[in-house]
């Protein structure tokens, strides 16, 4: 694949950009279950949009960008590197699981384990013909998480600071 058709790729789905899913790979045992999010629509439209910025910013407008394979890896800038072994790692195929879930799945994500359970996440962003999954590993994932030893607060809009007395879930748009 050429720099130009996959830039053309990803521009199309971010410019045609029809539905965004956040994606929770669980642990349950030595299983990894596939458990979307139940997220409120405004938010769910900031993550779009702010991951469609990336990827413009990162690849679709990057001048510099190449696509080596794998197997040449090296130190250099703005490369985005072609997947060319023969063993693929097995996050490959769940990630493809989730890529194809139907509109209508309900297996949704409880926090009931306060994300401990959470081994990873993708976010999918999706247009009228073609899909991206973007693969987020746990460790950048943050949970600020509410304990006797420190207090999460909330300005309100009256300016009084509330403790917020459940986990904070907060995601970058790096992946």
């Amino acid at each position: 694949m050429t720099v130009d058709i996959f830039k053309g790729k990803i521009a199309e789905v971010i410019e045609n950009l029809s539905g965004v899913k956040l994606v929770f790979f669980v642990r349950d045992g030595e299983e990894t279950k596939i458990e979307v999010s139940k997220i409120e629509p405004e938010a769910l439209t900031k993550i779009g949009a702010n991951f469609a910025s990336r990827l413009r910013d990162d690849i679709v407008t990057n001048e510099d960008l190449t696509l080596p394979l794998l197997t040449n890896i090296d130190d250099r800038k703005n490369a985005l590197y072609l997947f060319d072994y023969d063993q693929k790692p097995y996050e490959f195929e769940i990630l493809k699981q989730a890529l194809e879930l139907p509109p209508n799945y309900n297996n949704y994500y409880s926090p009931d384990n306060d994300f401990s359970d959470v081994k990873s996440l993708a976010v999918i962003l999706s247009s009228d013909t073609n899909s991206i999954a973007l693969y987020k590993n746990k460790t950048n994932l943050t949970v600020l998480k509410s304990n006797s030893n420190m207090l999460n607060f909330l300005l309100n809009k009256d300016g009084v600071l509330e403790e917020i007395t459940s986990d904070i879930f907060k995601i970058d748009f790096g992946y």
